[in-house]
């Protein structure tokens, strides 16, 4: 059931190729989104989907860039869900991370939005939690 509902949400998203995907597979920094790239689409979907997706900054980089986390969950009672924390960027050079967890984000979002059954169960019922950014400086200085 869950291999079949990935696969059906996968054909749907090729089908329509929304434009946040465009932005991930055509980057500016060897085709993958540069950091204000990357930022501007995560701040997008915070605006678009406030109910379930909320940023918060946890801390500041050696060079003073905020560290952004982001959770994705329905509701305020997170007292007794699961949670799972994604991360990204931890190596600077292995910007395919990057582009995996705003994969995952952008899915789920988009999932949601359609009440696809297993993004609601996920969202509804569990916490997500995303740092897209781990070393901020040093994808910044890996672009150039």
């Amino acid at each position: 059931l869950i291999h079949s509902l990935v696969l059906a949400g996968s054909f749907r998203a090729v089908l329509c190729q929304e434009a946040w995907e465009n932005k991930l597979d055509h980057g500016s920094f060897k085709h993958f989104p540069t950091y204000e790239e990357a930022n501007a689409l995560l701040d997008q979907w915070v605006v678009r989907y406030p109910n379930v997706l909320h940023k918060e900054e946890i801390g500041k980089s050696f060079q003073n860039r905020p560290i952004h986390a982001f959770s994705l969950l329905h509701g305020t009672d997170t007292k007794d869900r699961p949670s799972v924390l994604f991360t990204a960027l931890m190596h600077a050079r292995e910007p395919a991370g990057l582009t995996v967890v705003l994969y995952l984000m952008g899915h789920l979002l988009e999932l949601y939005s359609k009440r696809e059954p297993l993004a609601v169960y996920i969202v509804e019922r569990r916490q997500l939690w995303f740092i897209p950014f781990v070393n901020p400086d040093g994808y910044v200085a890996n672009e150039k």
